[in-house]
């Protein structure tokens, strides 16, 4: 097998047919035949195999000397069992080895440079926690707005972050893209049914953000991975933050500095938690605590840093895009009754090259100090926040098999509560039509609807709208499982005959069903005569479905719009006019 340049690749001892002399083929003769190839590497590996033999191992030294082989090592002396029973499959197990369940295509984006803020709503019925694909949102608990909200579609802000800081180089970014606003080398977003994903790489950090409520506690955990893609040490600072509010948002919203006086932050070392707590104004008023909690599996170097007083993390003349926290000075540790309060934690981590550390952020709301005292001791160990996730992946399904949704409706009604339930603008009134209203909000108010809650109008105008009607009922049933509210009004259009099956049909179908008993409530459904509203009606509801965020859906045309997503990739199917 030797030759000028080597042994060659291999010698072939195939049977085959060879032809005699007399001409006649003789087949099953085995004769041998060089392959005609020199392959370097084999060449190589046979030299590599020989200096190992004569020199001790030299390339296998080299190899274990690499960090990340170093972490594999241990399995290298893990003995192989002797004596294992084996277990042979049988047919009906072996057939159900491919799953029958058809996977769930999330809602993802390329880009936080959307027309609209896409939001995307998290949930267990109590607490909910709104993102968006730039990393804006805000968080509610029964009713009370948790962190800070601001309507704005045109900024997007958010009031709870997690912030990134190379401690050598001093560069600053966050895990999202609010609200620093860095633009990163990768971004992608992925809405999933149970959780949120933001995933980006930065000067070779590449970090993973995933957002979730547990199902079990009102909590809401954020989770940080950090992997390190360079070929140095990295030293990364992780620091949270949270503007805290714990009250109504119509309250905040009318006197923000008066109620941040009722505030009162403490800090707890042994659970590395942040606690706080409304003082009350009257005996009868609930008293909720929040607590904010960090985890981490390793790799945490140092001690934990924390800051409660807004003015000394922002710093005079500055906002959350660059706080003065992040100019490599340390948190203060400020807590008690401060002016403006927030909830910020510091971690600081080492990362070797291609390693990974993982940080939990949990921030969850109970009616009681010592229930926030043992929701800190809970999620003080990192697997909490492992299950969390589990526990959330487990309600989504159990959630839609309840319903008997499809993965395509839960993936619509996603889509439509951010239309209908957040700031975007798209599907709304023109503004042609709202300068001739002349009643706004109190137009509704003839019909038994408040006009508090956002509206979402669905006309009838041919028998076959039946179908449409149903699926919006289950939306908002989809909808008030997760702690959302929003009032359907079913518009009859229909052209009124003699009998008028389609107004009986309709009252059929909102007598039957779990929506029956949210029959003109507020957060439930309304039907409404087209021929007994007026077109002043009309349009003061049209003006009220721009403030309130209301959506028309129009049952006579289906057609598909072009949605405004990252790189016009994604194509959605509008059920409206």
């Amino acid at each position: 097998a030797a030759g000028v340049y080597g042994f060659h690749e291999a010698l072939d001892y195939t049977p085959r047919d060879v032809p005699a002399a007399d001409g006649e083929p003789r087949s099953g003769e085995t004769r041998m035949r060089h392959v005609q190839a020199f392959f370097a590497h084999h060449q190589g590996m046979t030299m590599v195999a020989l200096a190992n033999a004569v020199l001790g191992a030299p390339m296998v030294r080299r190899f274990h000397s690499d960090p990340r082989v170093q972490a594999t090592e241990p399995l290298l002396q893990e003995r192989v069992p002797r004596y294992v029973p084996v277990t042979q499959p049988r047919p009906p197990e072996s057939a159900r080895v491919e799953s029958l369940v058809p996977a769930i295509v999330p809602r993802r984006f390329r880009s936080p440079h959307t027309l609209y803020p896409s939001a995307h709503f998290l949930s267990n019925g109590q607490y909910t926690a709104v993102v968006t694909n730039a990393g804006g949102g805000t968080s509610t608990w029964r009713g009370r707005a948790v962190t800070r909200h601001r309507d704005d579609p045109t900024c997007d802000p958010g009031s709870q972050f997690i912030y990134l800081r190379d401690v050598r180089s001093g560069l600053v970014w966050s895990a999202a893209y609010q609200p620093v606003c860095r633009t990163p080398e990768r971004y992608e977003v992925t809405f999933r049914p149970d959780d949120a994903l933001f995933e980006r790489m930065d000067e070779g950090i590449e970090s993973r953000l995933e957002i979730a409520v547990s199902p079990e506690d009102d909590v809401e955990v954020r989770r940080i991975s950090l992997i390190n893609r360079s070929d140095r040490l990295r030293e990364i600072e992780v620091t949270s933050l949270i503007e805290i509010v714990l009250a109504p948002q119509i309250d905040d919203l009318a006197h923000p500095a008066f109620l941040k006086l009722f505030l009162e932050t403490e800090y707890r070392p042994d659970l590395t938690a942040l606690l706080c707590g409304r003082r009350p104004r009257s005996p009868d008023e609930l008293t909720p605590w929040a607590v904010h909690v960090v985890s981490a599996e390793r790799g945490v170097h140092g001690a934990i840093e924390w800051e409660t007083d807004r003015m000394r993390f922002i710093g005079r003349g500055r906002t959350p895009a660059n706080p003065i926290a992040l100019d490599g000075r340390s948190l203060s540790g400020t807590t008690g009754a401060v002016l403006d309060p927030i909830l910020s934690l510091r971690a600081r981590v080492r990362i070797p090259p291609g390693g990974r550390v993982r940080l939990a952020f949990a921030t969850g709301v109970t009616a009681s100090r010592a229930a926030a005292v043992a929701l800190a001791e809970k999620y003080d160990d990192s697997a909490s926040a492992a299950r969390a996730f589990a526990l959330a992946a487990n309600q989504t399904q159990m959630r839609a098999r309840h319903l008997g949704l499809s993965i395509d409706e839960t993936q619509l009604y996603e889509q439509l509560a951010s239309l209908v339930l957040w700031t975007d603008g798209s599907l709304r009134a023109s503004p042609m039509l709202l300068a001739n209203n002349t009643l706004g909000q109190s137009g509704l108010w003839a019909h038994g609807i408040s006009g508090d809650l956002p509206i979402l109008v669905v006309r009838v105008v041919k028998d076959t709208d039946l179908s449409l009607v149903r699926q919006v009922l289950r939306a908002q049933e989809y909808w008030r499982l997760k702690g959302l509210s929003a009032d359907a009004v079913i518009l009859n259009d229909h052209p009124v005959s003699y009998q008028d099956e389609i107004h009986e049909q309709l009252q059929s179908l909102l007598d039957k069903g779990p929506w029956a008993a949210w029959k003109h409530r507020p957060g439930g459904v309304f039907l409404l005569r087209g021929d007994g509203i007026g077109m002043e009606q009309r349009l003061g509801g049209s003006v009220h479905r721009v403030r309130c965020r209301g959506w028309l859906i129009h049952g006579s045309i289906k057609r598909k719009k072009r949605w405004p997503g990252p790189a016009g990739r994604t194509t959605w199917t509008a059920l409206l006019a």
